[in-house]
């Protein structure tokens, strides 16, 4: 028996090609039937996110497994051959743990230490289960993986500090503006830089949004999907008299606002303090309008200098949790090692418990009957003393190189097969 995991990620393929080999939902109930049918496949999990696509599995043998679960994603994606060994990878046993581990504590994530891969991975199993994927083996290995995921988080903050400059932004309006939640907030750009810093507005719990852009069409689909509302360029200025946030990411070429034009709005706004993240690269505003009492302007470097901090320690945290994460590791594979042996340690000691009865029974006569429960509680340690070193030895021989074939001839020995 062993345990693999065959799949591709953000680490080794581009998004574009992750998309091609997504496995829908509403198909698990015949992947998964088709999978459990595979030769040699005992158990099985499907992990499929939009940074990877991983199938885990429990086989009778390593190399054919691999075999077969290439041979699975090349025939269900109509894969050609060449593409799966420049961005499929593979991993066994103790490898595969600790790349579970790995990928559930946001050590593999895109974002080092993110939390939302965690939920993935519960609800990846929650479906194994539900559709008969996994047993005694990806059933304990699962819920080992959540309790790793929880000492990770706990013992260490390799989730803590910011590391996108969107979410800095906010972070930062947060410290200026307190509850943000009640304030006005002005995105000026529709890019992908602007939309992620939207939606990081969205999820702090900013209300009132509001999009412009050159393009209106191009702030109308941002506004919806951040539930705020698009507005023409041309009424940016109008808007900025009544903003409390403003997010500036266009690719205007030239500053969009200089120092007078905000010198104007502020005679309007009555000392309301403005506080401008200035996402572009070139700069949308003068930065000399940093002079002006109550303005706050943050750029791109402002940001970048906050993430790569965070990046660095989460990093430095990242390495705190791999040593977690082998330790937990071993302390998993000797479960597996134990419940591999188990049953010959078991067979092993029916077989002297057999011997005891039969042996007792033969002789029990030759006792008054009062003696049988002492004459048996004797014989039966005299039984467990016998046992105990050859226990003890079945299970340092699984540890040798040679153990197993050491193990296979005890068991023809005491004919255990």
């Amino acid at each position: 028996m062993d345990l693999i995991v065959y799949g591709i990620s953000h680490q080794t393929a581009s998004i574009k090609f992750l998309n091609k080999v997504t496995f829908l939902r509403e198909d698990y109930p015949r992947i998964y039937a088709e999978l459990l049918s595979l030769p040699g496949i005992q158990e099985v999990t499907i992990l499929s996110t939009c940074n990877r696509s991983e199938i885990y599995a429990v086989v009778l043998d390593e190399q054919e497994g691999i075999r077969t679960l290439k041979t699975f994603y090349l025939d269900y994606f109509d894969l050609p051959g060449q593409e799966a060994s420049a961005y499929f990878y593979h991993h066994a046993n103790d490898k595969m743990v600790r790349h579970l581990f790995s990928v559930i504590g946001g050590l593999n994530s895109l974002v080092i230490g993110e939390t939302q891969i965690s939920g993935q991975v519960r609800e990846a199993y929650r479906l194994a289960a539900q559709f008969g994927g996994t047993k005694t083996i990806l059933n304990r290995l699962f819920h080992k993986a959540f309790e790793v995921n929880k000492k990770v988080r706990v013992e260490t903050e390799v989730g803590s500090g910011v590391v996108s400059v969107g979410h800095a932004a906010v972070q930062l309006a947060e410290k200026i503006f307190y509850p943000i939640q009640n304030c006005r907030a002005l995105v000026i750009g529709a890019g992908e830089t602007a939309a992620l810093t939207a939606r990081h507005l969205q999820q702090a719990g900013v209300k009132n949004i509001t999009v412009t852009n050159r393009t209106l069409q191009k702030a109308q689909d941002l506004a919806e999907r951040v539930e705020g509302k698009a507005v023409p360029f041309e009424q940016v200025m109008e808007h900025l008299i009544q903003a409390d946030i403003v997010i500036t990411a266009t690719s205007s070429p030239e500053p969009l606002f200089v120092k007078e034009d905000i010198q104007k709005i502020l005679k309007i706004r009555q000392k309301r303090n403005l506080f401008f993240i200035d996402i572009a690269v070139p700069y949308d505003l003068d930065p000399e309008i940093r002079e002006f009492d109550g303005i706050y302007l943050y750029d791109i470097d402002d940001l970048k200098q906050i993430v790569a901090q965070n990046r660095a320690s989460r990093e430095r945290e990242a390495e705190k949790a791999g040593e977690i994460i082998k330790i937990e590791t071993v302390d998993f594979l000797n479960w597996i090692k134990n419940l591999q042996i188990n049953p010959t340690i078991q067979k092993l000691r029916r077989r002297f418990e057999e011997i005891l009865e039969k042996e007792f029974k033969q002789y029990e006569h030759k006792f008054p009957e009062e003696q049988w429960p002492v004459a048996e509680e004797m014989t039966r340690r005299i039984v467990n003393k016998i046992l105990h070193l050859p226990t003890v030895k079945l299970k340092e021989l699984y540890n040798n190189p040679d153990g197993i074939h050491k193990i296979s001839v005890i068991k023809q020995f005491f004919d255990l097969e």
